[in-house]
């Protein structure tokens, strides 16, 4: 995707091959854009969760205690009043490793929330 250069002269410490999130709400027909610092080390992590008061929470708590930067956080339930799905997109720039540090959230989190799947996103 390529900005504009009229656009890019606006941005003071955005430059040309600066990561950037494109979040689109298809509801709202809202497409937003986050420039990201070229050190960043994405990673999008899939949840399946109970779907009860206070998951969402624990999850984010969890990430935030190890470190991930949240950047974007969806969710979807599966079976109400069971499961649900919570999908993260995180920086782990300051989070060291990430099979150390998705682990340990698992641990913390105990047996009810499971990962999915996660795919770090390298610049």
């Amino acid at each position: 995707f390529t900005i504009p250069k009229d656009y890019l002269e606006h941005l003071d410490e955005v430059k040309d091959g600066t990561p950037v999130m494109m979040v689109g709400d298809v509801d709202s027909w809202v497409l937003s854009m986050s420039f990201l610092p070229k050190d960043c080390k994405l990673v999008e992590m899939s949840f399946e969760i109970p779907d009860q008061p206070g998951a969402i929470s624990r999850v984010t708590e969890a990430l935030a205690a190890e470190l991930f930067n949240l950047l974007a956080v969806q969710s979807r339930v599966l079976v109400y009043g069971q499961r649900r799905v919570l999908d993260v997109v995180a920086d782990l720039s300051h989070a060291g490793d990430l099979e150390k540090a998705s682990a340990a959230v698992l641990a913390a989190l105990g047996g009810e929330f499971k990962l999915r799947c996660q795919g770090a996103v390298a610049f």
